[in-house]
């Protein structure tokens, strides 16, 4: 059995199982029960399906390294590598881990919600007008593992201390992590407006718009006037990706649509999502997501069976 190493301050190391267990253990409940209002640690070493659950708590997961497929609210997201994805109270979802990959897991009680939301207002005291998926900048990314780091290592303390920072450091990574992406949805006037900014959005535009089409390096470089090592820096610096595994991201992002919501067959959806060659569609999938389309379609209906099962 693969386990997880999970820090606490009031008992010390404890190994539980991972996988479903861990989202949803007694050790949390041990945890939120005894009034401690944040609780972190890295996944990592387990790959395959996390079945559909939900807390009584927010958690906050921040991806390292790999691949996650997340499961909510009757959506499929890709989750990659710089995001995070929230989740709220009571709200059931699971995920599709695929191997090698790591993360930071934050979960959070709705005292220290009410202390973060504080600083953002238009988020109106709750989750509700914020996205699930949200993509940090590079250097927010890089900040943010700053405070999880020494949260974590705040909860090796066999002894409370005198004066506990661990609210003060969940609330710091938290504000990081939602303040790029609260400037962008509710205070555009501070959004900045160097060409380049400019450029690329018009560039994730026409990915977005043609992702189904062969799209190259070269030819956005030519439609927003720069030249091929400024474009390369600059798409770089505000995605986080190179061309290439944007817009792989993005046809894969799409696939899971189609196999979600669709009967076309494996081969139709490669073709709608821009991969005449099959063996290219299927070789990025597994990249991706960690697991072959056929082994994720056949896991959307069993999910969705065992849904309609229950709600009967």
């Amino acid at each position: 059995m693969i386990t997880v190493q999970i820090h606490c301050r009031m008992c010390g190391d404890a190994s539980i199982p991972e996988g479903n267990v861990f989202m949803n253990s007694w050790f949390r409940k041990f945890l939120f029960d005894n009034k401690k209002d944040y609780h972190v640690y890295i996944g990592k070493g387990y790959a395959g399906t996390v079945a559909p659950h939900h807390h009584t708590f927010y958690h906050i997961l921040l991806l390292i390294s790999g691949s996650i497929v997340q499961h909510q609210n009757g959506e499929d997201v890709l989750q990659s590598p710089g995001e995070i994805f929230i989740t709220a109270p009571g709200v059931t979802h699971g995920l599709d881990i695929a191997e090698g990959t790591e993360y930071y897991c934050l979960s959070f009680s709705r005292n220290v919600a009410d202390m973060l939301l504080s600083y953002f207002p238009r988020l109106m005291a709750d989750f509700s007008n914020f996205p699930a998926l949200v993509r940090l900048s590079e250097k927010t990314d890089a900040a943010v593992r700053q405070p999880l780091s020494c949260l974590i290592e705040e909860q090796t303390y066999q002894d409370v201390p005198y004066y506990c920072t661990g609210h003060l450091l969940a609330v710091s990574a938290l504000m990081m992590m939602l303040r790029d992406a609260y400037v962008d949805l509710f205070l555009t006037e501070l959004r900045p407006r160097q060409d380049d900014f400019s450029s690329m959005l018009c560039c994730l535009e026409h990915i977005n718009a043609h992702y189904d089409e062969p799209i190259s390096s070269d030819e956005l470089a030519r439609m927003v006037m720069l030249s091929k090592s400024a474009f390369y820096k600059a798409f770089q610096a505000y995605t986080g990706r190179t061309v290439k595994q944007y817009l792989t991201e993005k046809r894969i992002r799409e696939a899971i649509q189609f196999m979600s919501l669709s009967q076309l067959s494996l081969n139709e959806i490669g073709k709608k999502v821009g991969y005449e060659d099959f063996s290219t569609f299927y070789r990025n999938f597994v990249k991706i997501t960690g697991m072959s389309p056929t082994d994720y379609r056949t896991r959307i209906v069993t999910n969705s069976a065992e849904a309609h099962d229950r709600r009967n």
